[in-house]
């Protein structure tokens, strides 16, 4: 490890006198090391200030960020806590690595150990960081730029609305679920609505329409049930429900008609708004 450099110094006093290899404070040092030693000793907090004031720029690019720490590190410390500001034009696009000194490339990872979808960093704002011995873990960020008044954000922005719609003739088996929907979504947190109408069922008798989502093609738990006696049409919702997703994700509508049927036309629509 590099000198005037916290990261090795002991909480345990006694053992600290060449834990430094700029500062000397062995017992019985020579006089003329004592004004070297603190002046390394000041030099090494401010090379600590530097690294958690966020007057640390980062360069690279969006998705292979860069920067220097001041102290020339090797390998970069276990628990190693920074506070960098992101440079110009640097909002990420996709997964991020984060290289120190030169060192290589580590990923960089929300606080569940999810890789970065897209805007976390955002340009010419901080980000405070810690690394665990693999990779940066990012304790906090500039919020995603989006909306939160209900309109339509850009792609991989909060706020950011899909509609899908669809209309199929699936033919329903006796409590055997059908696939009437499907939306692709990106990483992130959504919440996810859909809606299903049968049209034309039989003016007699009693239906029972289920529906849910899922994001495989297995069977889903019904969010809605609806029971309508006696009518052409039957229609029932689901959701919302919040998916977090680590990746692109296709997002399925299911339904379940109690009551065989076939050729009946089927409206579907899921809704989908990103939260995070």
């Amino acid at each position: 490890m590099p000198g005037e450099n916290i990261q090795d110094w002991s909480t345990t006093a006694a053992t600290n006198g060449s834990a430094d290899s700029l500062i000397n404070w062995a017992e019985g040092q020579p006089r003329a090391s004592v004004n070297n030693s603190a002046r390394s000793m000041m030099a090494a907090h401010a090379k600590d200030r530097n690294l958690q004031n966020g007057s640390i720029v980062t360069g690279g690019t969006a998705n292979a960020q860069t920067f220097a720490s001041g102290l020339s590190y090797t390998t970069v410390p276990t628990g190693l806590r920074v506070l960098l500001k992101i440079g110009p034009a640097l909002t990420n696009t996709g997964a991020v690595t984060l290289n120190m000194d030169g060192i290589g490339g580590a990923a960089v990872k929300n606080e569940t150990g999810l890789a970065f979808t897209g805007g976390e960093f955002l340009a010419d704002s901080y980000a405070e960081l810690v690394y665990d011995g693999t990779s940066w873990i990012c304790l906090a960020h500039a919020l995603r730029k989006g909306v939160t008044d209900g309109s339509d954000a850009p792609a991989g922005y909060v706020g950011e609305y899909i509609i899908q719609t669809g209309l199929v003739t699936p033919s329903f088996g006796n409590n055997i679920w059908a696939q009437i929907g499907v939306v692709s979504l990106s990483a992130g947190d959504w919440n996810v609505s859909g809606g299903a109408n049968i049209i034309g069922l039989a003016s007699s008798g009693v239906f029972y329409l289920s529906i849910g989502l899922v994001t495989a093609t297995a069977n889903p738990i019904p969010g809605y049930i609806a029971t309508v006696p006696g009518f052409p049409d039957i229609w029932a919702i689901t959701g919302p429900v919040r998916l977090s997703l680590a990746a692109a994700t296709n997002v399925y509508l299911n339904a379940l008609n109690s009551t065989p049927t076939a050729g009946n036309l089927t409206a579907s629509q899921i809704q989908a708004r990103r939260v995070r």
